[in-house]
């Protein structure tokens, strides 16, 4: 029988049933909180560890509210546990994939908190487990984001490195949604350099890409970067052409957020 969540104490959801801690269910979206009770109905039926890991993947990688956070380390936790236990072939492959993306997720977390070191930490974990069981998508993802603190922080050529080879795997890969995000980034590090023509350039590229993806989303923020690059070098006009562009985008899909940066 499922264990059920016990009473609140102090307006906060009952941590024994949710696993985290100060859970305040108000402020979740009904996604939320339906994404959450059916993953933990999963989570508390299972017996093993194993199965709770694989109940808990949909919070970890679809919960939109900052407490997602919390469950990527419960998460991290409770597979470094099962790891040490006897599996098979395919369930610890699974269960790596898994430990590998927690650890992607929390050194986000890390750099969204500007504690950069622990960031490229976790990163630099998830990015060898990622190699070793040949994920190479994780790969992209993970040498992308390592490429992107490098960036922020005026490693110019380190995060340039980082991102040809994220490119460079994912051209292999054939994915052209990541292909595009690669070459984004290599906009933003050239245009964060200065260098106006390669920014455009890149930009540029990555914006053709997303049309032939029909990428709405993709497309007002390539429109919105070249905007901005030339706003930035005082060509006017084009900026103002690009924005308006972008803001036709963003309005046609409905994205609130994006309609008022390009106004």
């Amino acid at each position: 029988m499922a264990q059920e969540p016990a009473n609140r104490t102090g307006g906060f959801a009952d941590k024994g049933y949710y696993l985290v801690d100060s859970l305040v269910l108000e402020e979740l979206t009904e996604r939320d909180k339906l994404l959450i009770e059916s993953a933990l109905k999963i989570f508390h039926d299972a017996s093993d560890d194993t199965s709770r890991v694989f109940a808990l993947n949909d919070i970890c990688e679809n919960m939109m509210h900052n407490d997602w956070e919390k469950y990527q380390f419960y998460q991290r936790d409770i597979i470094k546990k099962a790891l040490l236990k006897k599996s098979t072939q395919n369930v610890r492959l699974s269960l790596l994939k898994s430990y590998a993306s927690a650890l992607g997720n929390i050194g986000y977390v890390y750099k969204s908190k500007g504690m950069i070191p622990e960031a490229l930490i976790n990163y630099d974990k998830a990015l060898k487990i990622y190699k070793k069981v040949k994920n190479i998508q994780g790969i992209g993802i993970i040498l992308n984001n390592i490429g992107m603190i490098y960036r922020n922080q005026g490693n110019i050529p380190k995060a340039i490195e980082y991102q040809n080879e994220a490119l460079k795997i994912r051209e292999q890969q054939g994915d052209k949604y990541g292909i595009a995000n690669s070459i984004n980034n290599l906009g933003s590090i050239y245009e964060s350099q200065g260098d106006v023509d390669k920014a455009l350039e890149y930009y540029k590229k990555s914006l053709k890409i997303r049309e032939e993806l029909d990428d709405k989303a993709g497309i007002a923020n390539c429109l919105n970067n070249i905007g901005k690059v030339y706003e930035r070098h005082q060509d006017i006009p084009s900026a103002y052409n690009y924005y308006m562009k972008s803001l036709e985008v963003q309005t046609e899909i409905g994205s609130k957020g994006g309609i008022a940066t390009s106004l």
